[in-house]
């Protein structure tokens, strides 16, 4: 049973008909998916999107009569494949019926489908709760195991996520690490210092192709430096005590002083990471499958006095370009 009130009837006691109503009734606080929204969610009806990288090594060269073609043209496949999750709750209603909440319940209705206390679990709890589970175990932290039959697989085990990709490019040189300090400091004024000495040395740095690509993706296409919500923070009191001291020279404390274009963006998925890491926006994608989102949820007759609500959905979130993506040694 999923459904449990031995609390508040310990408290309230049986009041079938009375009691509490739904206005008194406050939901925990959760955490929304900030990663999905910084990583451009989109839906999708695939479970794999294709794209195509083009590139061409050289074509210039010194005028000469004779036909000297040079360079080489490359299209190089893209991929991002989509994995399969769900949502599922199994609850008993009639355990509402004798106690302060009973107004949730429809007695003279046998279809618990459609009983009050079914809908507000779908449509309150549930999908809130799975957004919460997803940012804070999966979407940065995944790793997908194996399915053991007829067991559910525990958070962080349902979905590849953000730094198991990166990690895995990493591995297969697709995504070349930029040293950073070799421990961010706990000084809020020299953890900025690190964080704007580690973007000059990725602007320095060839991992795109050259410096001066680096450079360039750096200095005019990337948006967001993202870390965890700890660092974001100590970065921000940083840039306070760091250019504020005597005068406001800077306006926006999440902004590096050199380089404006660039926002600091800590992602609750990456808490207790060291990682941190920059692209362009039109390099992040997530993707959601079925078929607009993971609200479409049912509810299973498999037990009429003890409906199922699910929710069947894919989801992926990644890059499209490792090359394009900066990232320190730390994790």
């Amino acid at each position: 049973m999923s459904l449990n009130v031995t609390s508040l009837k310990a408290a309230f006691g049986k009041a079938f008909g009375s009691g509490l109503a739904q206005k008194d009734l406050d939901t925990e606080f959760l955490v929304p998916s900030k990663t999905d929204a910084e990583f451009n969610l989109v839906p999708t009806e695939l479970t794999q999107i294709r794209k195509a990288k083009t590139s061409v090594d050289q074509v210039l060269q010194a005028f000469q009569a004779a036909a000297t073609p040079v360079g080489i043209i490359s299209i190089e496949p893209r991929v991002i494949d989509l994995q399969d999750m769900k949502y599922e709750l199994d609850l008993d209603p009639d355990v509402i019926e004798d106690s302060a909440v009973s107004f949730f319940a429809d007695p003279d209705n046998n279809d618990r489908k459609s009983w009050g206390i079914t809908k507000y679990v779908m449509n309150v709890l549930m999908i809130q709760k799975g957004r919460e589970n997803y940012e804070l175990h999966e979407a940065y932290k995944g790793v997908r195991a194996a399915i053991v039959p007829g067991t559910p697989s525990a958070l962080g085990q349902g979905f590849d996520g953000l730094g198991k990709k990166i990690a895995d490019d990493i591995v297969l040189g697709k995504v070349v690490p930029i040293n950073s300090a070799g421990s961010w400091s706990t000084d809020p004024i020299t953890f900025v210092t690190e964080i704007e000495t580690w973007v000059e040395a990725c602007k320095a740095a060839a991992t795109s192709g050259s410096s001066e690509l680096n450079r360039t993706i750096i200095e005019n296409m990337c948006d967001k430096i993202h870390m965890s919500t700890t660092l974001a923070s100590r970065f921000k009191l940083g840039m306070k005590y760091k250019y504020n001291i005597n005068y406001n020279q800077v306006g926006d404390t999440m902004s590096l002083f050199n380089d404006p274009n660039l926002s600091v963006s800590g992602l609750p998925s990456m808490s207790s990471r060291n990682r941190v890491f920059m692209t362009f926006k039109a390099n992040r994608c997530a993707y959601i499958k079925r078929p607009k989102s993971e609200k479409d949820c049912g509810v299973s007759e498999a037990n009429p006095y003890m409906p199922m609500i699910y929710a069947k959905f894919w989801k992926a979130l990644g890059y499209w370009h490792p090359e394009y993506v900066f990232v320190n040694q730390l994790v």
